[in-house]
């Protein structure tokens, strides 16, 4: 199993299990105000069914950006977990938009941290899951991988994309469709 466990002032943590599609807000945003010696620290985490990704789409945020290079105040999102190969897509600040708003992972998680000193701050985001995802293949690795709802037929038309990514470039994947259903 994995778990993240941390003790922090001003600290609050959200999940959100197997919900397709949602808007997330920082607490008390567009209003929120942090008593000026706390920090808050918050975390939301997003876990999806397996088989699809996340899209992100930052719609509004007003992140002080006090530091250099966003190092005291920031929205950072990541594709995956902090612990489990999390690649971070970005770390932002300020109080408008930047020009890239929309953010995809490969896999089934992402997570968003936000962590602001000063007295105002926060954000609103929608996410959206799409069927399919990018898989990165070790050397002799073999796996196994299923349309949306499979062996029963697909509940509502999806247009899936699955990327195979070999580790190493001179390496082949081979595919092997053991059973394929049509309508």
């Amino acid at each position: 199993f994995f778990a993240d466990f941390a003790v922090r002032k001003g600290g609050c943590s959200f999940s959100f299990t197997n919900i397709e599609n949602a808007i997330i807000t920082s607490p008390g945003y567009p209003n929120s105000v942090v008593p000026k010696s706390d920090v808050m620290d918050c975390r939301w985490y997003i876990d999806v069914k397996k088989s699809h990704t996340i899209t992100l789409t930052l719609l509004s945020m007003n992140i002080p950006s006090g530091g250099s290079n966003c190092s005291e105040n920031s929205l950072k999102i990541y594709d995956g977990y902090i612990g489990r190969n999390e690649k971070n897509l970005a770390t932002l600040c300020g109080d408008k938009l930047p020009e890239i708003t929309v953010y995809k992972t490969t896999g089934s998680y992402a997570l968003i941290n936000m962590r602001i000193k000063s007295t105002v701050g926060g954000f609103k985001l929608q996410y959206n899951t799409s069927c399919g995802g990018v898989k990165y293949i070790n050397k002799d690795e073999k796996g196994l991988f299923t349309s949306p709802n499979y062996p029963h037929g697909s509940i509502n038309i999806q247009n899936c994309t699955w990327t195979f990514i070999a580790k190493n470039a001179e390496d082949k994947i081979t595919l092997l469709f053991a059973r394929i259903f049509s309508h």
